[in-house]
């Protein structure tokens, strides 16, 4: 089940370009839920859209 759920939420991300909100929505959760989902399987959020790698 960890595996579909991984399959799951990797693709939604991915269609979303990484947008976690969005991709709650497509996935019927809420974001919350979605970052916990995350967490619970060690996937890591993209960075900001525009942050810098320098964090300035």
């Amino acid at each position: 089940m960890r595996d579909d759920s991984l399959h799951l939420i990797a693709q939604a991300l991915a269609a979303t370009n990484g947008n976690v909100t969005a991709a709650a929505k497509q996935l019927g959760i809420s974001r919350r839920t979605l970052h916990r989902k995350m967490n619970e399987m060690n996937l890591a959020e993209a960075p900001a859209r525009g942050a810098d790698a320098s964090g300035s």
